[in-house]
């Protein structure tokens, strides 16, 4: 099993480090795999992680805010263990990724946030005409 450490900031989501994990494991799958963009998927104790949800969200989600009943804090969870698959995404739990050209799954994400940036905006000012013109 290799390992693989990286320094990720909280607001990231997971396609902005995806080329980065895939290069330091692509040696060691089957190449008919290396571009299935759509089948791969990171995991937190078989627990699949969401494309379009923020790495440090998923992460205090599932480890929670320190000190929880399970005992589990931050600190005894670092760094955290994920593992990345190639294939197998679980279709009914996470969003498939997508490949457009250079650009893997990031017209998702970026709809995913327009759309939250329109919501906020509508309870702040009341529109979303100043975000739509």
């Amino acid at each position: 099993v290799r390992s693989l450490y990286m320094m990720v900031p909280r607001l990231n989501y997971f396609t902005f480090i995806l080329e980065k994990v895939k290069a330091s494991f692509d040696e060691y799958v089957p190449s008919d795999l290396i571009d299935s963009f759509d089948a791969m998927w990171f995991s937190y104790e078989g627990k699949p992680l969401k494309w379009d949800v923020p790495i440090g969200v998923q992460f205090d989600t599932l480890i929670g805010l320190g000190g929880g009943p399970d005992g589990r804090d931050k600190a005894s969870e670092l760094p955290w263990q994920l593992v990345f698959h190639y294939k197998g995404c679980p279709d009914d739990q996470i969003v498939k990724l997508t490949k457009n050209g250079g650009l893997i799954g990031i017209k998702y994400i970026e709809f995913s946030f327009i759309n939250s940036l329109k919501e906020s905006h509508v309870l702040r000012m009341g529109s979303a005409n100043e975000i739509l013109a």
